[in-house]
């Protein structure tokens, strides 16, 4: 086929245009990054030289070039909280946060954002202490006692303090937070012990000098605390406050020039400081400056209404009489004022009975189970009493006493099928559909006909998922009324569900002939329709049917789900938000349209349509969604909140729970997580994996005694043995028992063979250094495997690099590259062990094919980082180690290369800041003996 030149010419200028526009714009982006980054590195010199004036320049610039460059808006926080700025520096934090910062860098800051606001209650919602890493720990406990000062609980702040000194006892700023206790409680002498330990060590916390001073002063000594002073005004000229104490003292011992020096320096700066004005103002005036019967009772009724009421009070049986005809008359209200009065004088249990009914009737479910529960006090045993009483526990939703009085019953008449059904209903309620399940079974088997019965059946089947046995009763109900339009339908959703879609659509149809306005019917032969892949069809039939029922919220649904099946999010939200429009309270399309939004990324206005709701109105499933929401954004505290109001109001409560805990340890609450647990446990103690789960984070939280008792309940309720077996064994490797956990680890690996098995008997051979039994296993389980477990490979080469069998190692991975081209893991591992090998550049090839896949991933950049280092390229290995610190702060690896690299550049002091907080890490890091011997040379040649 010939083509026309001219058109051919014309199209390549096209494309040439538009790669060549492409290509400018990303240049012009990758210049933008690099000046930021320049900027970025100016204005960290400017700050660690506290020169702020110039940091902020130096931001502006960055900012002007990179909006949303991380550890540029992180800098700007900390320069705003520099000036006590609070609010401003809260606003940054939050830039952060939505860039994806390390919630371990940005919570202590945030933290102290809200205490330079004074907001000390929120201060201390933020620094609750969790499972969090040692540092962070350290420095919320400290940030959580300055928030006790503010409120003044000294007793709890001085707990915070001690925590943290606990933690790290060499920690300046606890010390110094202890003597502001003792010098709140003018216990001066252990305010002056505690101020001199936070005037030892490598960083002298800039108020500890200003506390020594005061407390100089209160023993009386000037001079010694004009030194202080002096030495905190040295080291930081801009240290206003303390400038204002040493005017004071100036002031007081009558050098009026000297004091005049720092006054005017302070006015320069803050002309409207109200406490410097006046302490100039004292300077210059040193200087001097809510039918028949029923006629019948009817009668009755107008006679006993014109009765006295002392004749009432002394013939209580008129009372009586009159409630209860009011109440066959249901006349409720007037029959209940009676009955009260009646009850005030004799102890009837037919009236509280019938009290109780009327405050059922209206709803009044609190008001009966009190009139109930004191009417089985005193006429216990009574039938009627004790199914009134569990009606109403049902209805408030207290199932557990619900179950209780149900029992009671069944003691009583344990041939009460109707009180088994009832005691059945009260699990489903729960959602503990086994229990409900277990006892309906026993009904079946006596009455196979008793439809109330088979119905509870299908539910409960339904929502085990266990469709089949939801089938078998649906299609009983059928025989049993085969003219009954919802009995059919049910059977046509059932098997739906076990995917016998003729079957279904037969069933559906004859639900519809039954019942000609089946509307339910008729969506859900448009939804089979869907399912068969017959969309357009299906389009037509609800179009259809919403033409012949406008409006109808059903169908509206049935259009969003078909748009959601076929990816069509906008159109799905359309449908759900009209029909928000007809029912702003439907649950159940504010839940579909949660999912939509979360697959378009567009939570925010799903969030709005939540808290709206929530704010009057309260559903443990929007609570839950919401709680999700906070948490994809990181907003742990908001999060737990909403996880919580869940559980108060959840009918499972043991799954609610269960959430909880999967929250909090997102949160790194594992103390909190470990609490929700046992409850959901107390709940619900058949749950396998909630119990390994808990025994887990027993583990991780040095609790052996309990994580021992839970894995001998979970050998209980395993019969297999191979999750107990593992988990003893992860509890042994815990406590270095190494040996002693492998035969643990070989039976479950025997019993089934896992992922996770194959990898802790890897890791444990690894420990006892017997690296040719691990390469054995794994070099086993890798021939057994297809496709090629990229784990196995991982740990295989990690191996052969202990054998020092880098070419094994690299051959490994460059096989197992073929089957996993875009694995971020494997490009990273070739690239440390090509800088291993000495083969820097192409290290570097590989390590920047990682992190275009996963820009955000800390070891990945330190990776890049540290290749770009070995070619003297420090200023790129520098922009990679920013960006990696800001997304994880407490990275000792990220922090020794930054170290190197910036003492490469000759900034030894911002340098020598990084590796000391290395050496101080509680954390293990392969290279802290070459660090701690680096920064002894250093200090020695300082």
């Amino acid at each position: 086929m010939k083509i026309n030149c001219s058109r051919y010419f014309s199209f390549l200028s096209i494309l040439f245009f538009i790669v060549f526009s492409l290509t400018v714009r990303s240049t012009e982006q990758t210049i933008d990054q690099s000046q930021a980054n320049e900027h970025y590195e100016k204005s960290l010199i400017s700050f660690e030289e506290q020169d702020y004036r110039a940091t902020m320049i130096h931001l502006k610039n960055t900012f002007k070039s990179q909006t949303d460059h991380l550890a540029g808006r992180i800098l700007y926080a900390k320069v705003l909280l520099a000036h006590d700025n609070g609010a401003a520096a809260a606003v940054q934090l939050d830039y952060a946060n939505e860039l994806g910062a390390d919630l371990e860098l940005i919570r202590p800051l945030q933290a102290k954002a809200l205490l330079f606001q004074q907001k000390f209650k929120a201060a201390l919602a933020l620094t609750l202490p969790g499972k969090n890493s040692t540092s962070l720990e350290v420095e919320l406990a400290y940030l959580r006692g300055q928030a006790f000062l503010g409120l003044k609980k000294f007793a709890f702040a001085e707990e915070s303090f001690d925590r943290a000194l606990k933690l790290s006892p060499r920690h300046n700023l606890a010390n110094l937070g202890k003597a502001q206790v003792f010098l709140a409680r003018k216990q001066f002498i252990f305010a002056e012990q505690y101020t001199d330990k936070a005037l030892q060590g490598y960083n002298v916390p800039e108020r500890a000098r200003m506390i020594r001073a005061k407390l100089y002063l209160i023993a009386g000594n000037a001079d010694a605390a004009l030194k202080q002073l002096t030495t905190a005004i040295e080291l930081n000229p801009d240290y206003l406050a303390a400038r204002m104490v040493k005017a004071e003292v100036l002031l007081s011992k009558g050098d009026i020039e000297l004091a005049k020096e720092d006054i005017d320096y302070i006015l320069d700066r803050a002309p409207k400081e109200p406490q410097t004005n006046y302490l100039s103002v004292v300077a210059s005036s040193k200087k001097a400056n809510p039918e028949d019967i029923e006629d019948t009772l009817s009668n009755i009724l107008a006679t006993l209404s014109a009765l006295p009421d002392n004749i009432k009070q002394e013939n209580p049986q008129y009372l009586y009489l009159a409630g209860y005809i009011l109440y066959k008359k249901n006349r409720l209200v007037e029959a209940s004022g009676y009955f009260t009065q009646y009850l005030s004088i004799v102890n009837d249990y037919r009236a509280l009975v019938m009290l109780a009914e009327i405050e059922i009737i209206q709803q009044e479910f609190i008001s009966a189970r009190n009139l109930l529960t004191k009417a089985n006090r005193h006429f216990p045993n009574n039938e009627t009493i004790l199914n009134l009483l569990a009606s109403s526990l049902m209805n408030l939703k207290q199932y557990e006493d619900a179950q209780r009085y149900f029992i009671e019953l069944l003691q009583i008449d344990p041939s009460n099928t109707d009180v088994v059904l009832q005691l059945a209903n009260c699990f489903i309620a729960q959602q503990n559909y086994n229990a409900a399940i277990e006892l309906l079974l026993k009904i079946e088997k006596a009455f196979p006909h008793m439809v109330p019965a088979l119905l509870a059946l299908n539910s409960s089947f339904n929502n085990n998922k266990q469709f089949n046995q939801a089938s078998i009763r649906s299609q009983k109900l059928v025989e049993i009324a085969p003219g009954n339009a919802y009995f059919n339908f049910l059977h046509g959703k059932n098997l739906v569900n076990n995917k016998q879609f003729s079957d279904a659509k037969y069933s559906f149809n004859q639900a519809i002939i039954l019942s000609t306005e089946n509307i339910e019917a008729k969506i859900a032969l448009a939804e089979l329709l869907v399912m068969q892949g017959n969309i357009t069809e299906a389009k037509n039939s609800l179009e259809k049917l919403l033409s012949q029922h406008p409006n109808n919220i059903a169908i509206m649904k049935s259009f969003a789900a078909l748009h959601y099946s076929i990816e069509d999010y906008n159109n799905s939200a359309l449908w759900l938000e009209k029909v928000l429009a007809e029912d702003k309270e439907d649950i159940d399309a504010l839940v579909s349209l949660e999912q939509v939004y979360r697959k378009t990324g567009q939570l925010d206005k799903i969030q709005l349509k939540l808290e709206t709701f929530l704010a009057t109105k309260s559903s443990g499933k929007l609570h839950e969604l919401l709680g999700g929401i906070y948490l994809v954004q990181r907003k742990y505290v908001q999060a737990i909140d909403e996880y919580e109001r869940y559980v108060a109001v959840a009918t499972n409560k043991g799954y609610a729970l269960s959430v909880l805990a999967n929250a909090q340890i997102t949160a790194k609450d594992t103390t909190g997580a470990i609490s929700s647990l046992k409850k959901a446990l107390a709940w619900d103690d058949e749950v396998v994996t909630t119990h390994i789960l808990l025994t887990k984070l027993l583990m991780a939280s040095g609790k052996v005694e309990e994580a021992t008792q839970q894995i001998n309940v979970i050998r209980s309720k395993d019969k297999s043995g191979s999750i107990a077996d593992l988990l003893e064994g992860d509890l042994l490797f815990k406590q270095k028992k190494y040996g002693e956990a492998v035969p643990f680890y070989q039976r479950a690996l025997s019993i089934n063979p896992s992922t996770g098995s194959v990898l802790s008997l890897y890791r444990t051979y690894k420990k006892l250094n017997e690296l040719n039994k691990a390469e054995q296993l794994l070099k086993s389980q890798l021939d057994k495997t297809k496709p090629v477990d990229l784990k196995f490979v991982i740990a295989l080469a990690d191996i052969y690099q202990l054998q020092k069998q880098y070419e094994k190692a690299t051959n490994l991975y460059h096989n197992a590259l073929q089957s996993y081209p875009n694995s971020p893991a494997l490009l990273n591992n070739i690239a440390n062990n090509l800088i291993e090998q000495g083969d820097v550049k192409q290290a570097i090839t590989f390590a920047e094919r990682a992190l275009a896949i996963a820009p955000s991933n800390v070891t990945i950049l330190d990776t890049v980082a540290w290749g770009q280092m070995n070619i003297a390229n420090y200023e790129e290995a520098l922009t990679y180690l920013r960006k990696a610190l800001a997304i994880d702060a407490n990275n000792n690896s990220v922090k020794y290369h930054l170290a190197i690299v910036l003492d490469k550049q000759g900034r030894r002091k911002a340098a020598q800041h990084y590796l000391i907080q290395v050496v101080e890490s509680p954390f293990p890091f392969k290279n802290k003996a070459q660090a701690k011997e680096l920064l002894d040379t250093w200090l020695a040649n300082n």
